[in-house]
């Protein structure tokens, strides 16, 4: 319990939050962080821990660890667990960007996909309903169009632009 009043003075001191103003952000009485701080409180909650963590940019898997949680710290045991709560919301923001320009990369593909077939049901047309003439020269050149209209879609997607772990 000792560790726990240490992780929490630290970041309380870091932001320049006395027990009163961290107490009043999470929602409890300041006699409530008190005892918490001090040891009083035996096992405190997964959920106030959360909360302190959060609102202090606290490792919360260090908060658990330091609360007596250890078997459940150790679950969380992989590259995000000692990630504090702000350095886990601009990852996310990272993916969902990511997300974005990958939704991007395949409307784009697709777009130009359609786009080629297209061409390909023109010429289609015009040679089954015969509505003008169509030379062989015509034809290739419209399939050398098409096969290098295609090459962007067949591109993979470039994975560097995927967030990358730190």
């Amino acid at each position: 319990m000792n560790e726990l009043k240490q992780i929490i003075s630290n970041g309380r001191e870091l932001k320049g939050f006395s027990q009163r103003k961290l107490a009043k952000k999470i929602g409890v009485h300041h006699s409530t962080l008190n005892d918490i701080e001090n040891g009083q409180i035996k096992k405190v909650s997964i959920d106030m821990l959360r909360l302190i963590s959060e609102e202090l940019d606290l490792s919360l898997i260090e908060l658990l660890a330091a609360a007596g949680y250890s078997e459940f710290a150790l679950s969380f045991d992989d590259y995000y667990a000692y990630k504090t709560a702000d350095e886990l919301k601009a990852k996310l923001a990272e993916y969902r960007k990511s997300e974005l320009d990958m939704l991007d990369d395949m409307f784009k593909k697709r777009t130009n996909v359609r786009n080629q077939a297209s061409q390909l049901y023109r010429l289609k047309d015009r040679l089954e309903f015969g509505e003008s003439e169509v030379s062989a020269k015509e034809i290739i050149d419209i399939l050398d169009d098409v096969t290098k209209g295609l090459k962007p879609s067949i591109r993979k997607y470039d994975y560097s632009k995927l967030p990358q772990k730190d």
